[in-house]
């Protein structure tokens, strides 16, 4: 709504410009052509040379407007001056006929029309050129800032890795740089990175990580890791695991784990708001890393995410909502987009698949919409709602196609013959 209301204020403003530089170019052109009538016809003993001045003012004139303001002020300002001249004409001669049969009649206007049109055109074409010129400064300042901030960056990861004594790929100095990149990232970002680096240094095997949808109770499957299936949802209240690490708000260890056990190797809590909004969970690891040493990097990497949850919350609170008000609707097109890509490289990385859905919406106001939604999807799903064109996707993550199905018909039976299911592309500016 900012946007259109920012559109509309400059249009307004520009069509103000353009009144006022009209009128000012009238009356300019009207004085001028005034004052020459006056001392080139009016104060000449012999009026009809005013018909032939060489050159003549008027045309002088045109190339001057032609000059300062362009082809479509050149020419209306010519064409003024053309309806001073044939007036002066008529005084003179009389005959309106005679103006159109001789060329020496008319050849003045013709100049003043062409002179206006051809400097007119210089002057747009100089001007095309200058905004070309400023535009092509503005994205080489904008470049080069960006390269000197990204020499600034390099240089300073260039003096720190000087300073490093890096021994092996699972020292904590190793592991600290990597983890400090997660501070750069979004929270969806955050939580595939985090898979991504327990994997590479804990060599840890079997990875899941869970949000927690304390609405309805549920614990949901957001990213997993594993050669085995991940269940998709666990019941909060019942599982022990959970109720431990969201009272004690710390990683836990089950040094004695089995396979089948309910209390995973390893379990980290993600805190955010000082509550636990997911848990990072551990079910087996390479033999020789399953010790003290894997252990205390698990806490030093949870303690470290939960850092940059906070962050992030940070740099969210000066964003502008990415939801239509009071609804859990998306209307961030980019966000959106992220958010495809994100669970692409999921998909692509950890093999965790996904679903989209899009539907035409007929008949039904947001704030139904809004409600239904609620009604039918996950705390993990989204939802990106185009107004303008009035279609809705859904961006099922950590979900297989049998299990989107269920939410298929789930949709149907909600909003009924007010949904029509449509095959677009969510990427495609045209449904964003």
């Amino acid at each position: 709504m900012g946007i259109l209301l920012n559109n509309r204020g400059d249009q307004l403003n520009s069509k103000e410009n353009t009144i006022v530089e009209i009128t000012t170019v009238l009356l300019e052109t009207l004085l001028v052509n005034i004052l020459i009538n006056f001392f080139f016809y009016e104060l000449q003993p012999n009026q009809a040379v005013y018909l032939s001045l060489n050159p003549h003012p008027l045309f002088l004139f045109s190339l001057l407007m032609g000059l300062r303001y362009g082809i479509k002020i050149g020419v209306f300002s010519a064409c003024i001056s053309c309806l001073f001249y044939f007036d002066v004409y008529m005084q003179t001669q009389g005959n309106a006929e005679l103006f159109f049969a001789y060329f020496k009649y008319y050849k003045y206007p013709l100049l003043f029309l062409w002179g206006g049109f051809i400097l007119g055109a210089f002057k747009d074409n100089h001007r095309r050129k200058v905004r070309k010129a400023n535009e092509t400064i503005d994205f080489l300042t904008h470049e080069n800032a960006n390269l000197e901030k990204d020499y600034s960056y390099l240089e300073s990861i260039q003096k720190e890795l000087k300073n490093q004594i890096i021994k092996s790929d699972e020292s904590i100095n190793s592991l600290y740089d990597i983890a400090k990149k997660l501070e750069s990232f979004e929270i969806e970002e955050i939580y595939s990175e985090t898979i991504g680096v327990l994997k590479k240094y804990l060599k840890a095997t079997n990875i899941s990580l869970y949000t927690v949808d304390r609405e309805q109770d549920y614990l949901r499957l957001k990213i997993s890791y594993s050669d085995v299936e991940s269940s998709n949802s666990i019941k909060a209240s019942t599982c022990s695991w959970f109720l431990h690490v969201d009272k004690e708000r710390r990683v836990v260890k089950n040094p004695n784990y089995r396979e089948g056990d309910d209390v995973p190797l390893m379990v980290g809590p993600l805190i955010r708001d000082d509550r636990v909004i997911a848990a990072v969970i551990i079910t087996s690891m390479e033999f020789d890393m399953i010790s003290e040493y894997a252990f205390n990097l698990f806490q030093l990497i949870i303690d470290w995410i939960n850092r940059t949850l906070e962050k992030a919350k940070y740099v969210e609170s000066l964003k502008e909502s990415k939801h239509i008000e009071n609804t859990k609707l998306i209307k961030d097109s980019d966000y959106f987009k992220n958010q495809i890509k994100i669970a692409r490289r999921r998909k692509k990385e950890f093999g965790m698949e996904y679903c989209l859905l899009s539907y035409r919406v007929k008949d039904y106001d947001l704030i139904t919409i809004d409600t239904l939604v609620r009604d039918t999807l996950r705390a993990v799903d989204l939802a990106y709602y185009n107004e303008n064109k009035a279609v809705i996707t859904f961006l099922l993550p950590a979900t297989k196609r049998e299990h989107a199905m269920l939410i298929e018909e789930r949709i149907e039976k909600n909003f009924s013959d007010n949904f029509v299911k449509i095959d677009l592309n969510p990427l495609d500016e045209r449904t964003a």
